[in-house]
């Protein structure tokens, strides 16, 4: 009976150490130099029923963007690959002529939000 439960331990302990130590993944549906535009562009999706936000970035230069994030994160790239074809697939997408829909592995410096 030890034996199993130190097996059933040590296989949670892995398991949930895939999520503490493991990739995340996000995919960006725009990129503006004014927040206004950004926001505006998170109200439309939503209305569609695309969650998204706006996270604030800084370039090398200092220089301050806003970028809207689909708001599920992925834990690999494959799947994330995968949602960012269907979404640049929609017709919201294609009728706001977004045809740039691009993911990136998170980093401190490029989005430290969950």
């Amino acid at each position: 009976m030890k034996k199993f439960i130190r097996g059933l331990f040590v296989a949670a302990f892995v398991f949930a150490s895939s999520f503490a130590f493991g990739e995340e993944w996000r995919i960006c549906l725009g990129s503006f130099n004014v927040r206004e535009y950004a926001d505006d562009r998170v109200k439309i999706l939503k209305d569609r029923g695309i969650d998204s936000v706006v996270r604030e970035i800084y370039g090398d230069d200092g220089k301050k963007f806003y970028r809207v994030i689909y708001s599920e994160s992925f834990g690999d790239s494959k799947s994330v690959a995968e949602k960012r074809d269907s979404l640049a697939d929609t017709p919201i997408l294609k009728e706001l002529e977004h045809d740039t829909v691009w993911f990136y592995k998170v980093t401190s410096s490029t989005d430290d939000a969950k």
